[in-house]
């Protein structure tokens, strides 16, 4: 899989103005974005807690360090001051909110504990990702040993009162 992401980088530095039009996203080739935080996992990492980042969003604290660490790694802080790429990120961060602000509002409306749902589809996401790598998402789903404590459970409580109540 490794050798499809660098022909993937061949094609579209070749053909696409030196990276800057996405030519094998034309050609139906799939793209696998990776981050160290899947690297950390990949390598037996558990996720930890469950965070929510100020103005990053929903993360783990695995995925918090491998965020740190793609930070670091990334060739461009080396040529460009640092807030040229953190602008990038907020412009990119705030059109993604524009992009999806209909769903995030439903999402909003329907859910019963938005957080509880913000919480499982982060870590089903991960999940999923992790999935794709050698490790093969060894560890217990997340959101799965977490459904216990959720208060969409109370749901079933109030079905076994109504139905004592009936006898």
């Amino acid at each position: 899989e490794g050798y499809l992401q660098a022909w993937r980088f061949v094609l579209n530095t070749s053909f696409g103005i030196a990276g800057v039009i996405d030519v094998a996203s034309m050609v139906a080739w799939p793209d696998h974005p990776e981050d160290f935080g899947l690297t950390l996992a990949t390598w037996g990492v558990s996720h930890g807690p469950y965070l929510v980042l100020p103005l990053l969003g929903a993360s783990s604290v695995r995925d918090t360090v491998g965020l740190g660490i793609d930070a670091g790694v990334a060739s461009y802080s080396y040529f460009i001051p640092f807030y040229v790429p953190v602008a990038a990120r907020a412009i990119d961060l705030l059109n993604q909110r524009a992009i999806y602000f209909d769903e995030i509002e439903q999402s909003r409306e329907e859910a019963f504990d938005f957080y509880v749902f913000v919480r499982n589809a982060y870590l089903q996401n991960r999940e999923h990702r992790l999935a794709g790598h050698p490790a093969g998402g060894k560890e217990e789903p997340v959101w799965a040993s977490q459904e216990e404590d959720d208060l969409y459970y109370f749901e079933d409580e109030l079905e076994d009162d109504f139905e004592d109540e009936a006898d």
